[in-house]
């Protein structure tokens, strides 16, 4: 992702109030288990998007984010930059 892209992404989490991912805040609150979020994305061109996405928790320990719209529809997200919760 370039500079100015992280830099859209920073704003943006500042701004909207965003729950950060990955390094920052690697996890996800138990509250958004099995509950559809908004996600903020890298996507395999390095450009930031966003998906509603469902963070699934089972019993075997894989805990993931599952897109439910858009082009990525059924993915496993990988690379999540942020979410928050739908209104």
């Amino acid at each position: 992702m370039t500079e100015e892209n992280k830099k859209r992404c920073r704003e943006e989490i500042e701004l909207r109030n965003w729950n950060k991912l990955g390094i920052i805040e690697p996890n996800v609150s138990p509250l958004v288990w099995n509950k559809e979020v908004e996600l903020m994305y890298e996507d395999m061109d390095g450009q930031p998007c966003r998906c509603n996405a469902i963070y699934v928790h089972n019993s075997f320990g894989s805990d993931y984010f599952q897109a439910t719209n858009g082009m990525a529809k059924g993915n496993r997200m990988s690379s999540c930059i942020a979410y928050r919760e739908l209104k």
